[in-house]
C-alpha cells in the first residue's frame, strides 16, 4: 500500500502543533530508513516544500507537492468545506487528490491535525473539540470560527477512516459530539517530546540571563483567553497577600491578541513585579526556564492532553496542572491538580508545593516514570500496525 504522509509544516512559533508533528516526522523518517514493508511518501504544500525539516531525506522518500490555492481555488475549497450540496454534486478533484492520484497513493496519513478534502481514504489526529466544549471563548466562536470549524470537523473527521485520540475523554467526546464508531478510534497518547527527553539527561546547561530574581513558577502558554492568565494572576496576588514565600511567575509562548490584556490585569492587581512575560522563547531557553522553575502551572482550560506538563515531567520540573475532563488520565499520580476557575485554590497548591521540598522531589521521580511511558517511537509503531491492518480493505479496488 502507498502511503502519502501529509506534512503541515508548522513553525516553532506555533508552540505544540510544531512539537508534535516534528518529533513524528523525525521517528517517520526513522522507520523509513529502517526499511519497513509499507511504501511510504511525503505530501507537503508547495510552499513548504524548502523548510528546514524536509532537508535530507532519505532517497527511498518521494515529495508530492501539493499546488498552492489560486484565487479561484481557494473559493472552491471555501465552498466545499461549508456546502455539504457542493461537495455532493462537485466531480473535480480537490488540489490534495490531485497530487496524490497522480503518484498513485492510496491511503493518505495526515500527521497532525487538520481538515482536507480529500476521496482517499485517510487517518487523522484530533487534538482537541475545545469548541465543542468550550464554545464560549472568542478564539473558539467569534466572527464565524465556531461554524468555520464545526463545518469542517463534522465531514472530516465522519469521513475518516480512523482517527486518533490520546485519551479515553477524546473519544468520549468524538462519540458524543460526532457520533464516530467507537473501532474508528485509535487511542495513542500524546508522545512525550524529544527535546525535553534529551533535556532531562543533559549534564550541562546553557545559561541564559532573564533577570529573573530569586524562585519562580513558569507558566508556557501562547496568550489566547483559554489560557487562564487572568485567574493565574489573581492566584499569585491571593499567595503574595497570603504571606507566601517570595516567588515570581514568568509567562513565555507567543502572543495571540491578549498579552496586553493580561499585562494590564497584572498592573490592575499591582503585582506586576511579581510577573515577568517573556515572549517566544527557543527550545534551548525554555528547557533553562524549566529546570530552573520551582513548578509548572499550567492553568489552561483546554484539553484534553498538552504537551508543557509533559516536558516538564522529562526535564524534572514539578507539575502543577488544571484538573480538566482527561488531566488524571494523562498525569497520572505525577502532578497536583487545580480547578482552573478558583484563584484561591491554585494559590493554596502553590505555596504547599513550594513550601514542600520533599513532596517537589516525589513529583520529579513520578513524572520521569510518566515521560519515558510513551515516545514517538510507539506512537509510530501503533499507526503502522494500523496501516497494515487496513491494507488488507485497500487492496480490493485500483
Amino acid at each position: 500500500m502507498k502511503i502519502g504522509v501529509y506534512v503541515t509544516g508548522y513553525e516553532p512559533q506555533s508552540g505544540g502543533g510544531y512539537t508534535f508533528e516534528s518529533d513524528l516526522f523525525t521517528e517517520l523518517l526513522l522507520h523509513v530508513n529502517r526499511g519497513r514493508s509499507q511504501r511510504f511518501y511525503l505530501i507537503v504544500p508547495e510552499e513548504h516544500v524548502t523548510r528546514k525539516f524536509l532537508e535530507s531525506l532519505p532517497p527511498s522518500l518521494q515529495v508530492i507537492k501539493v499546488r498552492t490555492k489560486r484565487f479561484m481555488g481557494r473559493f472552491l475549497a471555501l465552498l466545499a468545506s461549508e456546502c455539504s450540496f457542493y461537495r455532493a454534486h462537485s466531480k473535480s478533484l480537490s488540489p490534495l487528490d490531485r497530487a496524490a492520484k497522480s503518484a498513485g497513493i492510496d491511503f493518505i496519513w495526515f500527521l497532525a491535525a487538520g481538515n482536507h478534502r480529500t476521496d482517499i481514504p485517510y487517518l487523522t489526529v484530533l487534538w482537541d473539540l475545545q469548541h465543542r466544549a468550550t464554545p464560549w471563548f472568542p478564539e473558539f466562536s467569534a466572527q464565524g470560527m465556531w461554524d468555520r470549524r464545526e463545518l469542517n470537523h463534522r465531514s472530516f473527521l465522519q469521513r475518516a477512516a480512523a482517527i486518533i485520540t490520546g485519551t479515553e475523554q477524546g473519544k468520549i467526546e468524538l462519540k458524543k459530539y460526532y457520533e464516530i464508531d467507537e473501532e474508528k478510534i485509535l487511542l495513542l497518547p500524546h508522545p512525550t517530546p524529544s527535546f525535553a527527553l534529551k533535556a532531562g539527561t543533559a549534564k550541562e546547561d546553557i545559561f541564559f540571563n532573564f533577570r529573573i530574581e530569586g524562585r519562580y513558577i513558569l507558566y508556557p502558554a501562547q496568550f489566547w483567553p483559554h489560557k487562564n492568565h487572568i485567574n493565574l494572576l489573581e492566584a499569585m496576588d491571593i499567595y503574595i497577600k497570603n504571606g507566601g514565600p517570595a516567588l515570581t511567575l514568568v509567562c513565555v509562548g507567543s502572543d495571540k491578541g491578549n498579552r496586553e490584556f493580561v499585562e494590564k490585569a497584572a498592573k490592575r492587581l499591582g503585582i506586576e513585579k511579581f510577573v515577568k512575560f517573556l515572549g517566544f522563547v527557543s527550545r534551548a531557553q525554555l528547557v533553562v526556564l524549566y529546570k530552573n522553575a520551582v513548578a509548572l502551572t499550567y492553568a489552561s482550560y483546554c484539553g484534553p492532553e498538552n504537551l508543557p506538563p509533559l516536558e516538564a515531567f522529562a526535564i524534572g520540573c514539578p507539575v502543577l496542572a488544571s484538573n480538566i475532563p482527561g488531566a488524571k488520565e494523562q498525569f497520572g499520580d505525577a502532578a497536583i491538580l487545580f480547578s482552573p476557575e478558583k484563584p484561591e485554590e491554585i494559590a493554596l497548591k502553590i505555596r504547599i508545593l513550594v513550601e514542600d521540598d520533599e513532596l517537589r522531589s516525589s513529583l520529579i521521580a513520578r513524572g520521569r516514570i510518566r515521560a519515558e511511558q510513551w515516545t514517538a517511537k510507539e506512537y509510530i509503531t501503533k499507526v503502522v500496525s494500523y496501516l497494515n491492518d487496513f491494507s488488507h480493505i485497500r487492496k480490493n479496488w485500483p
